[in-house]
């Protein structure tokens, strides 16, 4: 379950944790659907990255809570997203929130618990620091944790209007 900034801070699913139990969840590129281009499914995915091939931190929160049914002690995150960059933007309405490197301390630190403090740090990432293409369909099944996965999607309908 993703976190939206507007609301993380209010919501009691996600307050405590937004105060307590920050953390960084690191990724080299997420995945999108495209929404604002294609009104049904599937829709096309697509792959973003940092340019530069660098390793990246989400904005996330944790929690540990035990299973009412079981009573197993489950370990669990949520990343919090914001509004698109321009680049995201042109296919999706929300972004994951991405962790300049030095704010990753900022956002990890304890001591820090003021909402207006932390609120600063959940902003869209710069768009020209990430570049982004089509992939296929192995991306829309996250069991599918492959190299492959990754590669430019080549279909009949790049180049063309759709």
């Amino acid at each position: 379950m993703n976190a939206k900034a507007e609301t993380v801070h209010t919501l009691p699913t996600f307050r405590h944790s937004f105060v307590k139990k920050r953390c960084l969840v690191p990724a080299t590129g997420f995945y999108e659907p495209d929404k604002i281009n294609c009104v049904k499914q599937p829709f096309p995915w697509h792959y973003f990255k940092m340019k530069d091939n660098s390793i990246f931190s989400f904005a996330g929160l944790y929690d540990v809570w035990k299973d009412k049914n079981n009573g197993k002690e489950i370990h669990s995150y949520s990343i919090i997203t914001t509004v698109p960059n321009t680049i995201v933007g042109k296919y999706h309405d929300r972004m994951p929130v991405i962790l300049e490197k030095e704010e990753e301390e900022k956002w990890l630190n304890p001591d820090i618990n003021e909402a207006s403090q932390l609120l600063l740090l959940l902003k869209p990432f710069p768009d020209d620091r990430l570049e982004e293409w089509e992939v296929g369909a192995g991306a829309r099944n996250p069991i599918n944790d492959y190299p492959e996965v990754i590669e430019p999607y080549k279909s009949s309908r790049q180049g063309t209007l759709f």
